[in-house]
């Protein structure tokens, strides 16, 4: 999920210190299947340790989000009560190269270390998302000032800073007091609902969204931060049943339709609706809106491996190596390198089976 986006997700990851081991002294217990975790740490590329919260997710085959977390100040993340098998650590954040390292946990082991360093993307097209997404109606905090009172104003370049810092709950309260002295502020509104998304107050986020498009019609921005907030919270709401999901996903596919009508050339747009026909089993939808996507903006990893998905539900294995060929080729030094050619083996050995 991937995202709305105040800041965008990233990187190159080290399994630092992954301890195997051959045995377990007797009277050393071994941990329950459901009692392994992840502990990690993401560092920003000079060695700076990640100092706002980031979106870390954790996923058990390609797209299949299992959990999702966020850094705290100093950069570090859990995953905890996870069964033994093979994980992926999924981080993505604007401006840097994407994260997608495979973790396997062993019946051995409790805890497996990881730290994630984030390296700025070269002429990384930015993410639309919030105050740092290409937003044809943002203005400089000049032309705020002479738009809203002081006081808003001050509130909103306030809440900016603690974000920064990583201080979410602050950075809300600011915001909150600033829409409310200035309840026209679109920049206010939209980037609130990004903050209540982030700690996963879907209702709140739906509200503030829904006020930024009122506020800004012309803008795709809220569009797509709307569509990309129900389709996480099917992911959340999975337990309460397939009707619930369903709606959930039925407005997320009515919302970024109307997104891709209002910009034809969001790459963004794109992409979450292909991830949303995707989820709703519409493959050939699916398909349809990720290689638009990839038109539009062909170093969109996500876009390609979410079409990667799509050829696996389809059987169409010859378009899955295909692709992953093209992943493989276009990024020689990804981090999820290894993973990704396993996984091509894995198919090629199929198909060769199959034609024997």
């Amino acid at each position: 999920m991937m995202r709305k986006v105040w800041f965008g997700l990233s990187g190159f990851l080290f399994l630092g210190g992954l301890v195997l081991g051959q045995g377990l002294p007797q009277q050393q217990q071994r941990p329950r299947p459901d009692n392994f975790g992840i502990r990690g740490k993401v560092i920003i590329g000079t060695g700076r340790e990640g100092d706002m919260h980031i979106e870390v997710r954790l996923e058990k085959t390609l797209l299949q989000t299992i959990s999702t977390t966020y850094t705290d100040g100093a950069g570090n993340f859990e995953f905890r009560s996870l069964q033994g098998g093979m994980y992926y650590i999924v981080v993505e954040l604007e401006g840097y190269e994407s994260v997608r390292q495979s973790v396997e946990l062993y019946n051995q082991m409790g805890l497996a270390p990881v730290t994630i360093f984030l390296n700025k993307q070269k002429d990384a097209a930015r993410k639309a998302g919030g105050l740092d997404g290409a937003d044809p109606d943002v203005i400089d905090v000049s032309q705020m000032k002479e738009r809203f009172p002081k006081k808003a104003v001050q509130d909103y370049e306030k809440a900016i800073e603690e974000k920064k810092k990583g201080q979410t709950d602050k950075a809300i309260k600011l915001l909150e007091g600033a829409v409310q002295i200035a309840p026209t502020f679109y920049q206010g509104h939209n980037n609130l609902g990004i903050l209540y998304h982030m700690v996963k107050r879907y209702a709140d986020a739906e509200k503030e969204f829904r006020r930024a498009r009122q506020l800004s019609a012309r803008n795709v921005q809220p569009l797509i931060n709307l569509g990309s907030l129900y389709i996480e919270e099917s992911d959340a709401r999975k337990s309460e049943g397939e009707d619930v999901v369903g709606k959930l996903l039925d407005q997320s596919l009515d919302i970024l339709e109307e997104a891709v009508k209002l910009d034809s050339h969001s790459a963004m747009a794109y992409y979450y609706l292909g991830s949303a026909n995707y989820k709703s089993s519409f493959f050939e939808e699916a398909e349809a809106a990720l290689k638009k996507a990839l038109e539009l903006d062909p170093r969109l990893n996500m876009s390609r491996l979410m079409l990667v998905n799509v050829y696996m539900k389809q059987n169409r294995w010859r378009s899955v190596l295909e692709h992953l060929d093209v992943y493989l080729q276009e990024n020689p030094k990804a981090s999820d390198r290894a993973a990704i050619e396993e996984m091509r083996a894995r198919v090629a050995k199929g198909l060769e089976t199959a034609n024997k």
